[in-house]
């Protein structure tokens, strides 16, 4: 018989134990599907939900792999010198102004801001 391959009274069913480090983000422990009372057909489907499960558990993991990545980078981050963590830029810088709040109208300057912060600073003073 096939591995994760069960037969029941009902027919066939493919069982998948969900390894321990991807239970959270999959939410199971074991992945259950039926596959039908013919043995032909069971082992068609079966081969399909294989590829399909070792597909979702490298998916899961590199996915899991990037949320650590970056989780670890706002650390990084975060540990360095509140007074250094952000560079200064020369107010002359290109494409700097356009990015700025014209401080009189509170209005945006340029098309760098989009339709939601338009709505944003509607309720600013001198609109």
């Amino acid at each position: 018989m096939l591995p994760n391959l069960r037969a029941t009274p009902h027919g066939y069913i493919y069982l998948k134990t969900v390894p321990a480090d991807l239970v959270p983000a999959i939410g199971k422990t074991v992945i259950k599907k039926s596959l039908g009372r013919d043995f032909k057909l069971a082992k068609v489907r079966w081969a399909e939900l294989e590829a399909e499960m070792t597909r979702l558990f490298h998916d899961t993991r590199q996915q899991m792999a990037l949320v650590l990545s970056a989780e670890d980078a706002l650390a990084a981050f975060l540990k360095k010198d509140p007074h250094t963590r952000l560079k200064v830029l020369p107010a002359g810088r290109k494409g700097l102004a356009e990015q700025v709040v014209s401080p009189i109208s509170c209005r945006p300057v340029g098309r760098l801001f989009g339709t939601q912060i338009r709505r944003a600073l509607e309720g600013c003073d001198g609109t």
